[in-house]
């Protein structure tokens, strides 16, 4: 990020997580941050988020959707990695 573009960005931004459980709400524990030790089991269903905010023009979240398998995890989201610009 250059200089310029870190002085439009909300600085200093510290989310307190990065992903959440999924079940029969959209939006429950368990949450994915630092600290929280809860044990993965295959079944478990998570979205991960990676925010992006840019002051005066807004902000967009990237997010990724898995479930936690026998071996590792099954991603959900087929969508390409790069985020697609839309132009105004």
């Amino acid at each position: 990020m250059t200089n310029t573009e870190n002085q439009r960005t909300v600085t200093p931004y510290r989310r307190q997580h990065c992903g959440h459980g999924i079940g029969l709400a959209v939006y429950e524990p368990p949450i994915v941050s630092p600290g929280v030790e809860t044990a993965l089991e295959p079944g478990m269903t998570f979205c991960f988020e990676t925010p992006y905010y840019n002051l005066g023009w807004g902000g967009m979240m990237m997010e990724d959707t898995l479930v936690v398998t026998g071996d590792g995890a099954e991603l959900f989201t087929r969508s390409p990695r790069e985020p697609t610009v839309v132009p105004a």
